[in-house]
């Protein structure tokens, strides 16, 4: 195994870890009736998305570095 698949495979489970972790703060969020801890939880689902954006740029950056 290359460096490459095991930096993608690192990657891999980070972006499905910001899922995971989206997926309950959005469902938290939903079940929340506080404007205020809306606000707080509506933000750290911003950060997740923005994270796993992130996440997902850097797979492309290795999957096109050429590293056999």
């Amino acid at each position: 195994m290359s460096s490459r698949e095991v930096v993608l495979g690192v990657l891999q489970n980070l972006a499905e870890i910001e899922k995971n972790a989206r997926d309950v703060y959005q469902e938290l969020f939903d079940e929340l009736e506080d404007e205020e801890l809306k606000r707080f939880i509506g933000e750290l689902i911003k950060s997740e998305e923005r994270h796993r954006r992130l996440v997902e740029e850097a797979m492309e950056l290795v999957r096109g570095s050429g590293e056999p």
